[in-house]
């Protein structure tokens, strides 16, 4: 996938590594349902510990996006963002404001965001 012409990795390679950095073998895949109106996408895993949580979202708009995450069976305590858009390659960043429901993770426009949930 490197380019030796350009000398750099394409977007697709930054967008892959947030599944493969933060979903290990072994996860399960896990039900999630994004509300229809955030045009979001997720994807969720559970990790082979059992005890921690991989989700990604793609925000395919244009503008910023909040999403509210609500949980069973599962308590976050803390989280760690990586995001890929128009200028950052999986980056750490991001917001998660985490609550004893669930937790609310802002996304940057155009961008791919993997959140990484440990339980409490």
């Amino acid at each position: 996938m490197y380019q030796p012409e350009k000398k750099a990795w394409p977007p697709t390679y930054h967008m892959l590594k947030h599944f493969y950095n933060t979903i290990p073998p072994g996860s399960v895949r896990v039900g999630v349902t994004p509300a229809k109106e955030n045009r979001v996408s997720a994807v969720a895993f559970l990790l082979p510990d059992k005890r921690n949580l991989s989700v990604v979202f793609i925000n395919e708009q244009g503008s910023r996006r909040s999403v509210d995450l609500r949980f069973k069976g599962f308590t976050a305590g803390s989280a760690v963002v990586h995001e890929s858009d128009t200028k950052r390659r999986f980056e750490r960043a991001g917001e998660v404001k985490i609550t004893d429901g669930g937790a609310t993770v802002a996304l940057s426009p155009l961008s791919v965001t993997s959140v990484q949930l440990r339980s409490r």
